[in-house]
């Protein structure tokens, strides 16, 4: 049995998992659990005649091309099939800890599947590495040590969120730090070019004279750009997802992720629709709520509020639009009742609303000569609440997801 260990990307926030360390753009794609490389537990057998060497972790990374460590804090991972032995390895490489590769030196992608791992510790930095591991062998907790079980029976689900989660130069470490992220990024900036007349990537930048993220024609573009970046960023790092998923305009990136979209025809629905969309601009409002939906829509009931739910977020949260005024005195309501609430950022109109109708005709005819492909990965629609062919992502779906 060996040992494993490995420098794996960052950790993303998302169901059934703790909030660990993570790129600096987690929260614009929830995704995968840590994967490991394996390193032999004993030392390699002395070189004879008869035998012919094994290499060590050193003399094998040689033999790897060079790669650019994750930006930020990577956690480190160490792993054994048992917990038992998991305790004698620590042991054993606290006497000689030395004899291992840096951690920003391990292959990656790793040899040895998810599957093949059933606990694992992890840390931030060399320093508190060491403290973990001496304390795993000790069976004591330490701050920034994590174990977990892994379970054979999930798969990784790329999410892609909706509007709200922007902030400003956000993706402009993985931008200067990761091939994969600048080479998606640079082919969205080149699509939407001429939609949008101004540069995505000055926007994820924060360059002088960038177009201001706070508008709507713009935050979406750079929403999508850094959503389908990441994803093909985990993608290049092994990471492969057995299912898509998107809110509100992050099914856009979704479908292109699951190959329903040509990335032409992706960022002409982001970049004309968001456009139709500015043109509401402050005529309406967005807010979230951290309840159930049929709760919320009981206090408008009862207060006889125009307020609509616009969409059920999840088993306790939700998006209500409407009229500015009346969404902020909603707010202020729910949060003296303790309950949180907020305006969605960068939304100055009522999405998913009745207000979405006035830009409807325009819609249709902007995206008129969109042709949607036969995808490769799943799609699960927010539209429809199902599994969905994506051949069917057609100009009425894209205008059926914004209302």
């Amino acid at each position: 049995m060996s040992s494993t260990c490995a420098c794996a990307p960052p950790l993303v926030p998302g169901p059934h998992r703790s909030a660990r360390s993570s790129p600096e753009s987690a929260r614009s794609v929830w995704a995968a659990p840590t994967v490991t490389s394996s390193w032999p537990s004993t030392p390699p057998p002395t070189p004879t005649r008869t035998t012919r060497p094994r290499l060590t972790p050193r003399r094998r990374q040689r033999n790897r091309p060079r790669r650019a460590p994750w930006p930020g804090r990577c956690p480190d991972v160490l792993t054994r099939r048992c917990a038992p032995r998991l305790g004698a390895c620590t042991s054993s490489w606290l006497t000689n800890p030395t004899s291992h590769p840096p951690t920003s030196a391990f292959p990656w992608p790793p040899p040895v599947p998810r599957s093949s791992i059933e606990r694992w510790p992890s840390a931030r930095d060399r320093q508190q590495l060491m403290g973990a591991i001496e304390a795993l062998a000790a069976g004591r907790p330490a701050p920034g040590l994590v174990t977990g079980t892994t379970e054979d029976a999930r798969h990784i689900v790329f999410v892609f969120p909706g509007q709200g989660s922007q902030w400003v130069a956000m993706g402009r470490e993985l931008l200067d730090s990761s091939e994969a992220f600048a080479t998606m990024a640079s082919a969205c900036d080149s699509a939407f070019a001429p939609l949008t007349g101004w540069s995505v990537l000055d926007v994820l930048r924060d360059a002088p004279g960038a177009a201001d993220l706070n508008r709507t024609d713009v935050v979406q573009p750079a929403l999508f750009t850094v959503m389908v970046s990441l994803a093909a960023t985990w993608q290049a790092h092994g990471v492969r997802p057995a299912a898509v998923v998107g809110h509100s305009q992050g099914e856009v990136a979704a479908a292109y992720t699951a190959g329903g979209l040509s990335l032409a025809d992706a960022t002409r629905i982001v970049a004309l629709r968001s456009r139709a969309w500015a043109s509401l601009s402050g005529a309406g409002a967005t807010g979230s709520v951290l309840l159930p939906a049929e709760v919320v829509q009981r206090r408008l009931d009862e207060r006889g509020s125009s307020l609509v739910i616009a969409a059920s977020n999840g088993p306790s949260a939700c998006a209500v639009s409407g009229a500015p005024e009346e969404l902020d005195a909603f707010i202020a309501e729910l949060t003296a009742d303790g309950i949180t609430a907020r305006r969605v950022p960068g939304m100055a109109f009522a999405g998913h609303s009745p207000q979405v109708d006035a830009v409807r005709e325009q819609i249709l005819a902007d995206l008129a000569d969109i042709s949607p492909l036969p995808g490769t990965i799943p799609f699960y629609s927010t539209v429809t609440g199902d599994l969905f062919d994506t051949t069917g992502l057609d100009t009425d779906y894209w205008y059926r997801n914004l209302r």
